[in-house]
């Protein structure tokens, strides 16, 4: 990287034009070293900033550069176009630059964002920024190490990517990050499959549930999902929630919803539950007394002796005084 210097004070053999600039190749090629001190020679910083808002550190408010405001006294509108000349003539520092652009890229930084730096691999917050002799200082928690390395931030810090989203377990995920998540409406459809892709911008729904680890997708169903309560009449496993029929003791039919205590040693066994209305009714039909003994021989076909049979009769007869 070339270093420029400027002349600021002329001494013997040295050029007879103040404020003449050299660069650092010319000043070892003329004095065979480069200046020690800031006596007759500075170095030119060239700006790779364009500060862009600044903060009133009394009354708060965040302004930006060169753009009119009421002033404090309300009285005035006026703009700050050169926040350390401003700071300078005033002889305070009330306002402090809240973001800058960075030239060489376009990159906007503001106090406040997290970065990362080239001296740790960790990430580290911007706390402030000042303008000392037209170098912009960036302080966060890696300057120090930066200053010990003679690492310029300015051009060295980089702003951490925003993850695509955040998956159930806390875990910021990027693009192209592996993830495993559990489908919409899981609970509704009893869907436990726990599916993996690779998260892209484009792929990412909304109403699915991700996670970092399979592991923690299936601890999440195992803690989430509904208690089975008890089982059907017609062999249908009940969850809390699920909508079932209940026939009670003289055979009527009711819709109810399973709660927790539904089932088990605690379900009143006078009661019969089926998973649907049809299978409810079906067994109504066929336990429901609705016919005499004659109208079980009228139904019978006289002229087939399999069907209509004496002893039938009288076994049903029996099984009939059995149940008055």
């Amino acid at each position: 990287m070339v270093h420029k210097y400027r002349l600021v004070k002329i001494y013997p053999g040295s050029p007879t034009r103040l404020g003449i600039i050299w660069s650092d190749s010319v000043l070892i090629s003329l004095y065979g070293k480069l200046p020690d001190n800031n006596t007759h020679w500075e170095e030119v910083i060239e700006k790779d900033y364009e500060i862009i808002s600044y903060t009133n550190t009394i009354v708060g408010g965040t302004y930006t550069i060169g753009v009119e405001f009421l002033s404090n006294t309300g009285y005035r509108k006026f703009a700050i176009h050169d926040l350390n000349a401003y700071n300078s003539i005033t002889n305070n520092l009330v306002y402090v630059i809240k973001s800058f652009k960075r030239l060489s890229d376009g990159e906007i930084f503001t106090v406040g964002d997290k970065v990362k730096t080239s001296v740790d691999k960790s990430f580290c917050s911007i706390y402030n920024l000042e303008v000392i002799a037209n170098k912009l200082i960036i302080d966060c928690t890696h300057s120090y190490l930066a200053n010990k390395e003679n690492i310029n931030l300015l051009l060295d810090i980089q702003h951490i990517k925003k993850p695509l989203f955040t998956t159930e377990d806390g875990v910021d995920i990027n693009n192209m990050d592996s993830v495993y998540y559990i489908r919409n409406r899981w609970l509704e459809h009893k869907d436990y499959f726990i599916y993996h892709t690779t998260a892209t911008k484009g792929s990412v729904s909304t109403g699915h549930l991700y996670f970092s680890k399979k592991q923690k997708a299936y601890d999440y169903i195992l803690l989430n999902k509904p208690k089975k309560l008890f089982t059907t009449e017609d062999g249908v496993d009940v969850f809390e929630g699920d909508v079932y029929y209940s026939i009670n003791n003289i055979l009527e039919c009711s819709t109810q919803q399973a709660i927790i205590g539904t089932g088990g040693a605690m379900k009143d066994k006078l009661f019969k539950d089926f998973s649907t209305k049809e299978a409810a009714e079906k067994y109504i039909l066929l336990n429901k007394p609705c016919l005499s003994i004659n109208d079980v021989k009228l139904s019978l076909d006289k002229s087939k002796k399999y069907q209509y049979h004496n002893t039938t009769f009288i076994n049903l007869i029996k099984l009939v005084k059995t149940k008055l």
